[in-house]
């Protein structure tokens, strides 16, 4: 193998050698245009009014009662169903009917009022503290804020 010959180097010329190697970056990405924000949205509207849900519940529940009570109908589901998931659709169709009655879902026993009423005149203590107007009478608790005698127009 031949040796090259030695060239002095000339300092004062940029050298091929002596730059940095150009090292290719990534490949810049295509740009993409802008989503125009969603056209504003109006909430649903109630398919059904309260009363126009509660009647059709109502039909509903009736058709049911009397799909079951035909000869015979009650004995074939019970066959064919657990008692419990039978139990259980009653359950929820009743309680159901219930709310949008109006009317309780839930009895509170008489040891719960006994509790409560034990605890109305520490509450009633504890809301007065915060400068709340309190009133208790049979089962109702009625609250209004006061002014804070400090906090008037001086």
């Amino acid at each position: 193998m031949p040796v090259k010959p030695y060239k002095p180097v000339d300092w004062s010329k940029p050298s091929m050698a002596l730059q940095p190697k150009k090292v290719p970056g990534p490949k810049p990405r295509p740009r993409v245009p802008a989503v125009p924000p969603p056209p504003s949205v109006d909430p649903p509207k109630a398919l059904y009014s309260k009363d126009q849900l509660r009647d059709d519940m109502k039909s509903i529940m009736q058709r049911m009662t009397a799909f079951i009570k035909d000869e015979g109908r009650l004995e074939q589901l019970m066959a064919e169903a657990k008692f419990k998931e039978l139990m259980v659709g009653l359950a929820i169709g009743t309680d159901k009917m219930l709310l949008l009655e109006g009317q309780p879902t839930q009895i509170v026993s008489n040891e719960q009022h006994a509790k409560i009423d034990q605890l109305m005149p520490a509450i009633a203590q504890a809301l007065q503290q915060r400068n709340l107007q309190v009133a208790l009478s049979e089962r109702k608790v009625m609250i209004q804020s006061q002014p804070d005698p400090g906090s008037g127009p001086r």
